[in-house]
């Protein structure tokens, strides 16, 4: 499995081989491969470092451009990067990093609330404490179980995916009634279809 730091690590150690391969056309001058430009024509305007603290960096001094030797391969060979990475690769003779897969999740469906519409207690601090109008209430299928709010949490589809409760008293937490169920926003089931 390679990374593009790994690729580029190991470019760098066969800085001399990559330019000779991709340039064939130039010529070693000290630490430096030279050559006219990215099509390999005669001259000396591009440089590619081969050793040192800018070993592996080229630079065109006609074109302004330049790069790493993975820019130098894009540049060389008319190609976008993915593709000289996989070239690169095949060069060094790296595999390919596996895609990361998030694991598929199984998630548990809560049971159906039993609470009421809103009556007594929730419906006071709700409407009157909270400025809920009862509508929004209805709307948004919230209920009463004795002293506490109910919550329940529909999917786009109508699936009902979680519940959560709390004390109809301010400050109070909200707690789902299950667990390992799927965590998604509340309020699907008011958006109009």
């Amino acid at each position: 499995m390679s990374t593009i730091f790994e690729i580029k690590q190991k470019l760098l150690s066969q800085a001399g081989a990559i330019a000779e391969m991709l340039l064939p056309q130039g010529r070693r001058r000290g630490n430096d491969w030279i050559v006219g430009n990215t099509q390999g024509e005669a001259g000396q305007s591009l440089s590619v470092c081969l050793s040192g603290s800018k070993a592996g960096l080229w630079y065109d001094f006609a074109e302004g451009s330049g790069g790493d030797l993975l820019d130098l391969w894009c540049a060389v060979k008319g190609i976008s990067l993915s593709q000289a990475l996989e070239e690169a690769r095949t060069f060094l003779n790296l595999s390919r990093p596996k895609p990361f897969m998030a694991p598929h999740r199984s998630y548990r469906r809560p049971p159906v609330p039993k609470g009421d519409t809103p009556q007594n207690l929730v419906k006071t601090y709700l409407n009157k404490e909270r400025c809920i109008p009862l509508d929004i209430l209805k709307r948004y299928r919230i209920g009463e179980d004795g002293e506490k709010i109910i919550f329940p949490f529909y999917k786009p589809d109508g699936t009902l995916a979680l519940v959560k409760e709390r004390l109809a008293q301010a400050g109070a937490k909200a707690k789902p009634t299950a667990s390992q169920c799927e965590a998604i926003l509340f309020g699907w089931q008011a958006l109009a279809s």
